[in-house]
C-alpha cells in the first residue's frame, strides 16, 4: 500500500505504510558505486550496496527465542535477498556478495576472511533454519 503525501516543490512524495514489522522488512539496494569511490575485491566491475530493511541477514535457532518478530523479520530479509538474486540473474551468471561495515574509501581495506568463503548455487540452494552473512564474508552465487 502506498500513501501519497502533500506535494512539495520537488515533486510528489510517496510513503509506504505497513501492517506489521515483517511486512516492512526487505532490501534496500543502491549503486553501482564506481571504482573512483573505492577499490574492491570483486571480479565484476559493478558493485551495488545491499542493506536489510528492518532486520539483518542472520537467522538461527537462538534468534527464534529473541523478541518474537526478530526471526521472522530477519528471515524475510534473507529470503528477499535470494529471491532478488534469482529473479535478476540469468542461467550461467554469477554474482559476488561481500559484507563489510566500513564506509567510503576504506570499506574494502580489510581483506575478505578466506575461511568464510561460500559458494551458493541457486538451482540447488534451500534456505534452512540457519543462515548468516558474516562480516568480511565473500559469497559467490551461481545460477
Amino acid at each position: 500500500m502506498q500513501l501519497l503525501l502533500e506535494k512539495y516543490p520537488r515533486g510528489d512524495k510517496l510513503m509506504d505504510i505497513y501492517d506489521t514489522e515483517e511486512d516492512a522488512a526487505g532490501l534496500y539496494i543502491t549503486g553501482p558505486i564506481t571504482r573512483e569511490e573505492s577499490s574492491h575485491p570483486f571480479r565484476h566491475p559493478f558493485v551495488y550496496q545491499v542493506y536489510p530493511e528492518e532486520g539483518s541477514f542472520e537467522i538461527n535457532d537462538e534468534i527464534k527465542h529473541a523478541p518474537p518478530m526478530l526471526y521472522h523479520v530477519n528471515k524475510k530479509c534473507v529470503v528477499e535477498l535470494f529471491k532478488y538474486l534469482s529473479s535478476n540473474m540469468e542461467i550461467g551468471e554469477d554474482v559476488e556478495l561481500y559484507c563489510c561495515w566500513a564506509h567510503g574509501q576504506k570499506r574494502f581495506s580489510d581483506a575478505p576472511k578466506k575461511e568464510l568463503d561460500l559458494v551458493i548455487d541457486l538451482s540447488t540452494f534451500h534456505l534452512g533454519n540457519e543462515f548468516e552473512w558474516k562480516e568480511r564474508q565473500h559469497i559467490h552465487v551461481n545460477k
